[in-house]
């Protein structure tokens, strides 16, 4: 009966909530979109109302049965039925409504996207629209700047045409400026000669009056010593006697003496007078002569012009080869820009072809955008109808199948709940009948109080419970079965193996509770080592490119060989190539050490390609191992590699040098030739400003030694002795 009274409750408030939520959805409530809800399934609406009003009926039938034995036949009616079949039509109807307004959702929600996308894509196309307006206006400004570059070229290369046309003729400018200056010169010394000229005329003039004056002076004096010699002579003269001049007899006219004596002393001064006089003539007539024979050659030089032209046409001269050379000067720079300026208009050509090339591609790009952008948009624009967006309309038609399905469910939980209490009302109809009441009521009244009702209930579940407990032990346990009755019970040790047993059972409960922690812990660690393999296994593809390459770098590669050995190759070739150098004087040129891949002993090493080999140019072998060598060839080679080695450390460390060698030992396995080969080698290396010292025995060596330390051993000790030359 409660059963029956709280099914027809909930049946009840099922029906309200259907039809309370049926008439929210009416497109004629107040709070309804006329374009949403069952305004969009109308068609479905009447159904519903219709099955919700049978389901009214049904429950408004009297929940008493009467006191007839068959009374309760007419609430389980088959009448009942058709009611509870057109609700769950109805709720099936809405259901297949609500999924097909879901679809209709789902297929705008492409649309809803594309929607959203547009202000951006619209913003996007206009960017995209003002920068190709940017760009071409970019493109024609390299293009305007191209079309001026002809022009430029020209005037560049007309520059360069007469720089090298002044470049030509610097030449003879400059031989016109030397000739001008050399006429203009040679005028210069013309005029400067003139006074000197007209200085010498003079000194010509007066030598010659000086020079005549001495000969009439040598004139007179000789006539005059003439006169005065005869007329001495004259008196001398004897009448019959011969003349001392003449030799005659007769002295028909006798010379008178002179009025003065003159001596032949005063004649002679006279005559030297005369020839200083005439001296003098000859010096000033040869200066004047070669001063006008200088005056007549520069003059010859100068031409016929004057000072004053030849000076204006020397300025022109020097003018115009400075123009020339002005103009000459930026030869080589203008052939270069000539030649850059071709590979530039070259390279703007190009660039300007490409610019425009790409710039009718986004253009072709933005046409195919606004396209696309305004098909979408009349996408949207179809795909909204009269709503403000297609996300309006989406979420109109979401609600609308959601208020569809939730009035299905409404309805499906109403028809549940109303079955559910048809058939209470039947159940208790039987159970009133069975238990011989005459009607509900009658059973209602003697209804115990639930409280009671479940302790009774309690008690006979329990007396149950052990009803069947015992009849499970006394049929089923073989044990118990086979008593006889005779039997005398064990109490003690029944209490005993009861206690074992719970003390078995409380350790097997704490051993499945250690064993369910156990395996909830091993579970944890599995998942956190399948987590752990996983990101392994990520960390791995992830880095596969960077473990080939550190498996190429640590040796496993075709060489076999790591990237250290590959970087000391290198290196080890120019210790090698240091080293032969030296070597070559040590061994007369017999020896030279080689690179080896395949060097005895190195099949396992890691360092492969930096075995050693020696070369032996006297003998026909191969490549020999350095372990074939002897002592001394094995002491030297291993010197020429120290060497090498320091000097490619001072070649490597910026300047900073080895300067100090000591070498211990070795040179006692040396014969004389070698040693000598060996010591001339370190006597360059000290030449070279580095100091050499040796450690050895060897007594050649401290007679080619002169700056040693001699260590002397004695009973007491060591003794130093330190000579120096």
């Amino acid at each position: 009966l409660t059963r029956a009274q709280e099914a027809a409750r909930a049946a009840d408030a099922a029906h309200g909530r259907a039809a309370q939520a049926l008439a929210d959805d009416a497109p004629d409530a107040p709070d309804v979109d006329p374009g949403s809800a069952l305004a969009l399934a109308g068609a479905e609406a009447g159904p519903a109302r219709a099955a919700l009003d049978g389901l009214a009926a049904l429950l408004s039938a009297e929940p008493a049965l009467a006191t007839s034995p068959n009374a309760h036949h007419d609430v389980s009616s088959p009448k009942a039925e058709p009611a509870l079949a057109a609700v769950a039509a109805a709720a099936a109807a809405l259901t297949e409504h609500g999924q097909s307004l879901r679809t209709r959702a789902g297929a705008l929600s492409a649309v809803v996207e594309v929607e959203a996308g547009l202000p951006t894509r619209e913003q996007e196309t206009q960017a995209t629209r003002e920068q190709l307006a940017a760009t071409a206006a970019e493109v024609e400004r390299a293009a305007a700047q191209l079309a001026e570059r002809p022009g430029l070229q020209t005037e560049l290369s007309e520059r360069l045409t007469a720089a090298r046309e002044a470049q030509a003729g610097l030449a003879q400018a400059r031989v016109t400026r030397d000739a001008c200056q050399e006429r203009l010169q040679a005028a210069q010394r013309a005029a400067a000669l003139e006074p000197r000229i007209a200085a010498a005329r003079d000194a010509v003039q007066q030598a010659a009056a000086e020079a005549l004056t001495a000969a009439g002076l040598v004139a007179q004096r000789r006539n005059d010593w003439i006169t005065a010699t005869a007329g001495s002579l004259a008196a001398e003269l004897v009448d019959g006697q011969p003349c001392p001049l003449c030799g005659s007899t007769e002295h028909p006219s006798p010379a008178a003496p002179g009025a003065s004596a003159i001596s032949r002393t005063q004649v002679e001064d006279a005559e030297a007078a005369q020839q200083q006089a005439d001296a003098a003539l000859t010096s000033c007539t040869r200066e004047h002569d070669t001063l006008v024979a200088e005056q007549a050659a520069a003059r010859a030089i100068a031409g016929e012009g004057s000072v004053d032209v030849l000076t204006q046409s020397l300025e022109a001269a020097r003018a115009r080869l400075q123009a020339a050379e002005q103009t000459a000067a930026p030869l080589a720079q203008l052939e270069a820009e000539l030649a850059e300026f071709a590979e530039v208009t070259d390279r703007l050509r190009e660039d300007l072809d490409r610019r425009r090339s790409r710039l009718a591609e986004d253009r072709a790009r933005l046409e195919t955008q606004s396209a696309a952008l305004a098909q979408d948009r009349e996408r949207c624009r179809d795909a909204r109808g009269e709503y403000e967006s297609v996300a309006a309309r989406m979420r109109s038609l979401a609600d609308a199948a959601d208020a569809a399905a939730d009035l299905a469910t409404r309805l499906t939980t109403a028809e549940a709940a109303t079955r559910t209490a048809v058939q209470e009302r039947r159940e208790l109809a039987d159970m009133v009948a069975q238990a011989g009441f005459a009607s509900a009521a009658q059973a209602a009244a003697a209804a115990l109080p639930s409280s009671d009702l479940a302790a009774l209930e309690a008690r006979v579940n329990e007396r149950a419970a052990r009803r069947e407990r015992v009849r499970q032990a006394l049929t089923e346990d073989e044990t118990i079965a086979s008593l006889t009755g005779e039997e005398t019970a064990d109490v003690d040790g029944a209490r005993e193996r009861l206690t074992a047993a719970e003390s078995n059972y409380e350790a097997a409960m704490q051993a499945r509770e250690q064993a369910r922690a156990f395996l909830a812990r091993v579970r944890d660690a599995a998942a956190g080592l399948a987590d752990a393999a996983n990101a392994l296994t990520a960390a791995i593809e992830d880095s596969a490119t960077l473990l080939e390459v550190a498996a190429l770098a640590a040796g496993s590669n075709d060489a076999a060989t790591p990237l250290s050995t590959w970087v000391l190759l290198e290196r080890f070739n120019d210790v090698l190539a240091f080293a032969n150098d030296r070597l070559d004087q040590m061994s007369a040129g017999r020896y030279a050490l080689v690179r080896v891949d395949d060097e005895a002993g190195s099949a396992r090493r890691r360092d492969r390609g930096l075995g050693l080999g020696v070369v032996d140019r006297f003998s026909d072998s191969d490549v020999r191992d350095p372990k074939t060598l002897s002592g001394g060839e094995t002491f030297y080679v291993s010197l020429s590699l120290a060497l090498a080695l320091a000097d490619v450390v001072t070649a490597e460390s910026g300047g900073v040098t080895m300067e100090t060698l000591f070498i211990d030992e070795g040179f006692g396995s040396l014969d004389p030739e070698t040693l000598q080969a060996v010591l001339a080698e370190l006597g360059r290396l000290q030449a070279g400003g580095r100091t050499v010292g040796i450690v050895s025995h060897v007594e050649e060596l401290r007679r080619q030694v002169a700056d040693r330390i001699e260590v002397t051993r004695s009973p007491t000790g060591s003794t130093l002795r330190t000579i120096a030359s």
